[in-house]
């Protein structure tokens, strides 16, 4: 059986739980290969149950979970569905279930540097949750894990070799836990966090919600914190906070105008370039408040 080393249960029985979770259960304990735990792990994913019934099979299914993954987090197939179930069972009581053994967190770290999409994807929103409900253990294992914040933060850096959607959710991820932790801002200020963000702004062509979140992640990091702020003040990346307000709307008058008189319907682009607007003038408003943050410290 490929359970048959846990020393913690042999058939497990949840009482309060559905019948059919009890047999997915059972199933996971006595498989015999991958391809079962796939099997088992897609039904559990496929049952139509409230969350609150799926949560409370967590003290049993999460220590399987952990060590499955631990065991087997190099097979795409099986780390896909091990984090989507595990995200599907996170609560305040299971993400502390997971988080108590530190090597289940070292693994999650490791699940970054997959090359499967999905796996990327479930592992930052498993991350994400874990944050959610334990702030404070995350942010501990994040900065006692060996290179715990620079994984985070390399899957921004590689650009085009990251799918858009890993790399806007760990900047997501990352935004929230600048938000308080001093030591996290300053590692991220030491890591050469704000060459980093400034890149990509570059690389977005100062455009675009990805520009207004490295913008936001930016000011978090210098957010009450004097030392993050003289880094920054130092930093080569501040000669382009002026450009970020000057360049003005992305789209030349000039065009705008030839290609509204060229248009039948002149209010074809009203909805975009309003959004266009709004999002110069939030870039903006983002680009004054980092200044202000220097002069704060000055």
């Amino acid at each position: 059986m490929f359970f048959a080393n846990i020393p913690t249960t042999t058939t497990p029985t949840t009482p309060a739980s559905d019948p059919q979770i009890d047999l997915i259960v059972e199933r996971l304990n006595n498989s015999q290969g991958l391809d079962d735990l796939i099997i088992s792990l897609d039904a559990f994913t496929e049952l139509q149950l409230p969350s609150t019934i799926k949560h409370r099979t967590g003290s049993v299914l999460v220590p399987i979970l952990s060590q499955l993954l631990r065991a087997e987090y190099g097979d795409e197939n099986v780390a896909q569905r091990v984090l989507s179930v595990l995200i599907d069972l996170c609560d305040a009581k299971n993400s502390l279930t997971f988080l108590s053994e530190p090597s289940n967190f070292e693994v999650l770290l490791e699940c970054l540097g997959h090359k499967n999409i999905l796996v990327q994807i479930h592992t930052i929103q498993l991350l994400t949750s874990l944050l959610h409900y334990h702030r404070e253990k995350v942010e501990q294992l994040l900065l006692s894990c060996n290179l715990g914040l620079r994984r985070l933060m390399d899957i921004v850096a590689v650009g085009d070799q990251v799918h858009v959607k890993v790399r806007n959710d760990m900047l997501s991820l990352l935004n929230a836990l600048t938000k308080n932790n001093d030591r996290i801002k300053e590692f991220m200020s030491f890591s050469q966090g704000f060459e980093l963000l400034f890149d990509i702004i570059d690389q977005e062509q100062s455009a675009g919600q990805l520009c207004l979140d490295c913008l936001d992640l930016a000011k978090n990091l210098l957010s009450d914190n004097s030392v993050t702020k003289k880094m920054f003040a130092q930093s080569p990346v501040v000669s382009r906070l002026p450009d970020l307000i000057s360049t003005g709307l992305l789209v030349p008058p000039s065009s705008t105008s030839a290609s509204a008189a060229s248009d039948p319907d002149p209010t074809r682009n009203m909805g975009v370039n309003g959004r266009t607007s709004d999002e110069v003038l939030t870039r903006c408003r983002y680009t004054i408040d980092l200044v202000l943050e220097l002069l704060s410290c000055m």
